[in-house]
């Protein structure tokens, strides 16, 4: 293995461990407030969880457009997805040219959000995601179980943190 090969290894752990820590943290802040039972979100938690829900949403349809879905992220932000590149994005423009390879032909994805925490600037949400083509899901595909910590500045998504389990990841 090369020094490059363990350090993009020791990044990924660390990037690993640094989603985890902060899942455990937001679970951790969500079972106080359901013990607490009053724990309302602030309007900037319920404008940032819609604005995530929102983004989710757009990426359904039959040939959604990738400029139009980046509009919720700042331009300059710092995207990871694993599995995925290795290098961060980290302009509004890089990611919409991303996104471009996983919208063609009519592709497009239904994604399910099935539980979402929003505390302060960050919202985690845990989905799945389900290929389409002209707008039907693909009778193949299983779908993928994903997680994604998005933080926010200014009203934008400036960090977005993405992990897809699947089964070669």
């Amino acid at each position: 293995m090369t020094e490059t090969s363990r350090e993009i290894t020791r990044r990924t752990a660390f990037a690993s461990l640094g989603l985890g820590a902060a899942a455990l943290g937001l679970a951790a802040g969500m079972k106080d407030a359901a013990a607490h039972g009053d724990k309302k979100m602030s309007a900037e938690e319920k404008a940032n969880a819609e604005a995530v829900a929102a983004f989710f949403k757009s990426w359904g349809g039959i040939a959604p457009d990738a400029m139009k879905l980046t509009a919720p992220i700042a331009d300059e932000c710092y995207v990871t997805v694993n599995p995925g590149p290795k290098d961060p994005i980290t302009s509004r423009a890089a990611l919409a040219e991303a996104f471009k390879a996983f919208l063609t032909d009519g592709q497009s994805f239904q994604i399910d959000i099935l539980q979402t925490v929003a505390l302060g600037p960050s919202v985690y949400v845990t989905r799945m995601d389900w290929i389409l083509k002209n707008g039907k899901r693909v009778p193949e595909d299983k779908g993928t179980p994903a997680a994604g910590l998005f933080v926010f500045k200014d009203g934008k998504i400036k960090y977005w943190h993405d992990y897809a389990f699947t089964p070669h990841a």
